[in-house]
């Protein structure tokens, strides 16, 4: 299995820890924060397929080199198909001049206001909300994104379902994770998601601080 290798860059390798949160260890694996109703899943739906229409089927965020460090610090063309498609929802005012702060992105790009109020419920605040495309058969390799002190991750699962995994320490902890729910993944450790059948993974990704969801999620036994 391969293991992502940090950029050789300070800044980037200060993201691993943070004091925004417990460290990884403290927490689960995995948590359902909960499941969207109806009327909020349908509500969630329209405005993801207003904001893939509004953009062509070749835009890409991630192949910003400024937006992307700010996610990851994976090499892009070793860990992630070039099929894999994030939509940034939210930006931020900072003067160009050097790559802002993850949690820096919280203004909301034009007719994505929406997103707001929903992701509200579950992640408040919350920062840098994105759509992300995976299509059928595809798969994101190994990788680490953040220590949870720093930064945590939760995913809204909008269309299709994925096999997320995750390798804490050798012991590989599987989630099936299906349209309609909210999870938080601790992708501190080294985690992997595959596309589970032949319709694309369609899901929010947000960011947020421990205290935006703490309520939701108590520290692991």
């Amino acid at each position: 299995m391969k293991k992502c290798a940090l950029q050789e860059s300070s800044r980037v390798r200060a993201r691993v820890h943070g004091n925004h949160g417990p460290d990884r260890k403290a927490l689960p694996s995995f948590r359902l924060l909960g499941c969207l109703n109806q009327n909020l899943f349908h509500s969630l739906e329209r405005l993801v397929v207003e904001q893939l229409a509004g953009h062509s089927p070749d835009y890409n965020d991630i192949n910003n080199p400024a937006t992307y460090e700010i996610a990851q610090a994976c090499t892009l063309k070793t860990y992630f198909t070039p099929a894999y498609r994030q939509i940034l929802l939210q930006t931020t005012d900072r003067p160009e001049g050097g790559v802002p702060d993850e949690w820096e992105y919280t203004d909301y790009i034009e007719n994505a206001d929406g997103f707001a109020e929903i992701i509200n419920q579950f992640a408040n605040p919350h920062f840098r909300a994105r759509i992300a495309v995976l299509p059928p058969e595809e798969k994101l390799d190994w990788h680490i994104d953040t220590n949870t002190s720093y930064a945590c991750r939760v995913s809204i699962m909008v269309h299709g379902q994925q096999e997320f995994l995750i390798n804490r320490g050798g012991n590989i902890e599987q989630q099936i994770m299906k349209a309609g729910e909210i999870w938080f993944s601790n992708t501190g450790f080294s985690h992997s998601v595959a596309v589970i059948g032949d319709e694309p993974r369609v899901s929010v990704l947000v960011g947020c601080h421990h205290s935006a969801i703490e309520h939701l999620m108590p520290c692991r036994d």
